[in-house]
């Protein structure tokens, strides 16, 4: 059995959300995207034992959902409750928010998540799940649920994308044969 190190408490204020421990650079990205309350960001330096980056929603009005760390792009993609994706910069000093999709005027999603997966981002909304590539996370395809009402979670490993949806216990498995 294994031996526990270490105990951080989490910075005040907060509740996180998700967690994801970042390889390349050892640090813990720890997100708080509530229903009613700001989001925040945070990424924990273990090297140094302090906090290597901050962000907060402080002036934005945004109900944000969800958060992941793109290592190969030194990038944390967020997406907010109308579905619009923003990225942050990890190089830059300004920690600021890049959105990349317009802002859109769509009924408040209570469920949207973020997978990365070789180079891909996917993002559920409803019950949908879109796909993006490129430098630009030009949207490549979208993938619908076959029945089961929203999508609450996803997950990808090696040729399937799996989708958990709300209403009814359905699993949606996609497979895409390897070239």
């Amino acid at each position: 059995m294994g031996k526990q190190t270490d105990f951080l408490p989490y910075w005040p204020d907060s509740k996180a959300t998700k967690f994801q421990w970042l390889h390349g650079t050892n640090c813990l990205m720890v997100a708080s995207c509530h229903l009613r309350s700001k989001c925040s960001i945070n990424l924990f330096d273990f090297r140094e034992n302090t906090v290597a980056l901050s962000w907060s929603d402080a002036t934005d009005q945004r109900m944000y959902r969800d958060a992941i760390a793109i290592e190969e792009r030194n990038s944390i993609c967020i997406v907010d409750s109308k579905e619009n994706l923003g990225f942050m910069d990890l190089r830059s000093t300004t920690s600021s928010i890049e959105w990349r999709s317009p802002t859109r005027d769509y009924p408040v999603n209570r469920y949207p998540k973020l997978a990365f997966y070789e180079g891909q981002l996917f993002a559920s909304f409803e019950d949908t799940i879109s796909v993006y590539c490129g430098s630009g996370w030009v949207p490549t395809s979208q993938l619908q649920q076959s029945h089961g009402g929203w999508i609450l979670d996803l997950s990808i490993g090696g040729d399937r994308l799996f989708a958990l949806h709300g209403n009814k216990d359905i699993f949606d498995v996609w497979e895409t044969p390897r070239p």
